[in-house]
């Protein structure tokens, strides 16, 4: 300890782009593992780090990998939705399509502009028509995210529609886009005293995202403890991973879209 004491304190700012083609991961832009040839002054025998801003666009779909899995006449079946970021009117249209080109027939669905939408305007239940000649079922599960999106939750419930296809969603449809960012980097957390200790531990910085899908959103870090990242001995970093996930720990899709973080690396002098 005497040692690193008498030792002479230096600072470095560092700025990570994920668009980098050098960065880039099997994840695209989402995911960003960097290596170093070298090892880097800045990145010698750090003592802490202070997250200094972050720079994401908004480009999260909140719809993604959604299927509809269901029960008609005794054949399971099952519907595979477009990527892409939906109002519930979109979302419809597109479900539309879909029950047209499997089940032959139209689905009944009075957009939220009309007269006497199938969404309450006050409840936001759907009132869902699939119009088909005998019942519909399925169960609400998270891998049957299409029944969660239009009000079925995720609580593993069968749910059966009438003779004519009828059924009235006991919630709110849920067509929430991401709205905040976790970053997580395992080297940069690792061996950190977190003041707020996050359940998991890579995590380092959270981004809310109160800006509307395709803009970008930047945060500038408050100096003070809660961005400040202290080791408990100096750390020399020989290469660094980054991921954006959601608040449930899920890595996050930016589509290819470019983000940045800028963080200060307070280290030891050689």
């Amino acid at each position: 300890m005497t040692e690193i004491l008498t030792k002479t304190y230096r600072s470095s700012l560092i700025k990570i782009c994920a668009s980098d083609a050098k960065y880039s991961s099997g994840n695209g832009t989402s995911e960003i593992h960097i290596g170093f040839n070298t090892q880097l002054e800045g990145l010698r025998n750090v003592l802490a780090i202070q997250i200094i801003s972050v720079s994401i666009n908004h480009t999260f779909y909140n719809v993604r990998n959604c299927k509809f899995n269901y029960t008609i006449g005794g054949v399971n079946k099952v519907l595979s939705f477009t990527d892409g970021n939906y109002t519930i009117d979109t979302f419809m249209t597109e479900f539309a399509v879909l029950w047209l080109a499997q089940e032959g027939v139209n689905i009944v669905y009075t957009p939220t502009t009309g007269a006497a939408p199938s969404l309450n305007p006050n409840t936001l239940r759907l009132s869902l028509d699939l119009n088909t000649a005998s019942a519909v079922s399925f169960t609400s599960t998270l891998d049957n995210k299409i029944a969660s999106i239009l009000g079925f939750g995720i609580d593993n419930e069968a749910f059966v529609t009438d003779g004519t296809g009828n059924i009235l969603a006991p919630h709110m449809v849920n067509l929430l886009a991401v709205d905040q960012v976790m970053i997580h980097s395992p080297e940069l957390s690792s061996h950190a005293i977190v003041p707020n200790i996050n359940s998991h531990a890579d995590f380092i910085i959270s981004v809310n995202l109160n800006v509307p899908f395709g803009s970008n959103c930047y945060r500038e870090v408050q100096s003070g403890s809660s961005s400040l990242l202290k080791y408990n001995s100096p750390q020399t970093f020989t290469g660094l991973r980054f991921s954006l996930r959601d608040k449930y720990h899920k890595l996050l899709d930016t589509n290819g879209s470019d983000w940045s973080i800028i963080f200060k690396s307070y280290y030891l002098a050689d």
